[in-house]
């Protein structure tokens, strides 16, 4: 969708797109990738068919409500404490960041702490959960005011940059992100 002009291709994209929601997994995956976004932008346009707009919003609503729904802090302590993450859209929402940071630190930190024991190094096996998690340090350092020293109170900074040297792309590139995001912090 990003790179195509022509309004016969788009609208045909939307309309198979339209259909797919129907699908529960096809809803998370537009959720997750960032099609809210790309949709957004999209609306801004002027189109000369009507489809596209009814489709822009058809399925930016959907996309929109599923991501409010799969969004509260229960469901996110649920997968921080099961130790078990995956790129759910909680994870990219900057609205769930936003209206839940200072959640992280209710109950003596209990979120925050099992977060961080997500990123010692040996501790998780999985390398998209240790990226998820380095994500989210990331995030919380960037969304709470006083992040980056509640992550240095836990001893968290040596754990991040001991993944700079990951041969994994995908946690290299989080704990970067990670270490930038405490720096400008």
């Amino acid at each position: 969708l990003k790179n195509t002009q022509k309004e016969k291709v788009i609208r045909m994209i939307l309309g198979m797109m339209v259909n797919l929601l129907e699908t529960p997994d096809m809803n998370n995956i537009l959720s997750v990738c960032g099609c809210q976004r790309l949709l957004e932008s999209m609306k801004q346009r002027n189109w000369s068919d009507e489809d596209i707009t009814n489709d822009i919003e058809t399925i930016l609503g959907k996309v929109s409500h599923n991501v409010e729904v799969t969004s509260t802090f229960d469901e996110y302590r649920k997968e921080i404490m099961s130790g078990e993450l995956e790129w759910t859209p909680m994870h990219r929402s900057a609205n769930f960041w936003e209206k839940n940071v200072h959640k992280f630190l209710d109950k003596d930190s209990q979120v925050l702490k099992a977060l961080v024991d997500l990123i010692k190094p040996g501790s998780v096996s999985d390398s998209k959960v240790l990226a998820v998690a380095l994500h989210d340090v990331g995030e919380f350092v960037r969304a709470h005011p006083g992040g980056k020293t509640h992550i240095t109170k836990l001893n968290a900074k040596p754990y991040i940059m001991q993944h700079l040297t990951s041969s994994d792309t995908a946690i290299n590139k989080e704990a970067l992100t990670c270490v930038q995001k405490l720096m400008v912090a």
